[in-house]
């Protein structure tokens, strides 16, 4: 969706806004009896058997055109094949889960100048921002981040609660900040590798829900969900609901700034282009 055409919601040019996450991870043992596994030793047992019987099954599949077996006889064939493979790939993705039973998601922003440089990335590693007077995106003297820390398992937050919030003071940043993206980053899976419940919202700085609290759109095998872009404008900041995954799968650890930020802008080009 273009960005012209997205819903905008604008807040006063000296506004305090904060982003907010939430999520929950099955635990373990659900994931399991919803594939009718009781332990990981049980599905390595599993995916054992199912090797052994798709390695079969490919064997006679192969000689088996050797006598010319009617199509019903292939079809069949082809169906107990089709079978297998998918109970498989089901016990291999449980193992993998069953591996980390915890999920690390991070709650981050990037700030643009004009041009679409990144020149500022904000995340739980880097925390509070320090009062920094030489910071050209800052204002002197001032943080305008602050985030919550980092939660590695999304098992910490309260029932009411969120488990990563980052809060924005719109007005302590420097004019040459003309624009913020909202981003979540998984750690560990990619976002389709997620079993359990996953939200965000943005509230003001007093806890007005300015975007209620919402779940992510389906899951796709990717990274990185795109949650909003805050804009300056002349009336103040116009934020644009984003809820986008985007094609990032490496460990954003790794990453350089600049590589995330540039993956945003482009998106963002493409969105603002005329449909």
């Amino acid at each position: 969706m273009p960005v012209s055409e997205s819903p905008v919601l604008l807040v006063p040019p000296q506004a305090g806004i904060y982003a907010a996450i939430k999520w929950t991870p099955l635990a373990r043992d659900v994931i399991g009896k919803a594939r009718a596994l009781s332990s990981p030793q049980e599905a390595q047992r599993v995916l054992k058997q199912l090797t052994s019987q798709l390695r079969f099954l490919k064997f006679q599949r192969t000689f088996a055109r050797l006598w010319a077996p009617s199509a019903a006889e292939s079809q069949r064939l082809e169906r107990h094949l089709h079978t297998l493979q998918t109970r498989r790939e089901e016990v291999t993705r449980y193992l993998t889960q069953a591996e980390s039973a915890s999920y690390d998601l991070d709650l981050c922003a990037l700030c643009y100048d004009a041009d679409g440089a990144c020149i500022a990335y904000i995340s739980p590693t880097t925390g509070s921002t320090p009062a920094d007077s030489q910071a050209a995106w800052a204002r002197p003297n001032v943080s305008p981040f602050q985030h919550s820390g980092d939660d590695r398992t999304g098992t910490e937050a309260l029932p009411n609660a969120f488990n990563e919030t980052l809060s924005i003071q719109l007005g302590q940043l420097a004019p040459i900040v003309e624009s913020i993206s909202l981003i979540v980053l998984s750690v560990n899976h990619c976002f389709d590798r997620f079993q359990g419940s996953l939200h965000w919202s943005l509230l003001s700085l007093n806890d007005t829900p300015l975007l209620p609290s919402h779940p992510f759109k389906r899951a796709e095998p990717y990274k990185l969900y795109f949650l909003a872009q805050a804009i300056r404008t002349a009336e103040g900041w116009a934020i644009v609901p984003m809820e986008t995954y985007l094609p990032f799968a490496s460990n954003h650890k790794r990453m350089n700034r600049d590589a995330i930020g540039k993956l945003l802008w482009d998106h963002l080009k493409r969105c603002m282009e005329p449909r």
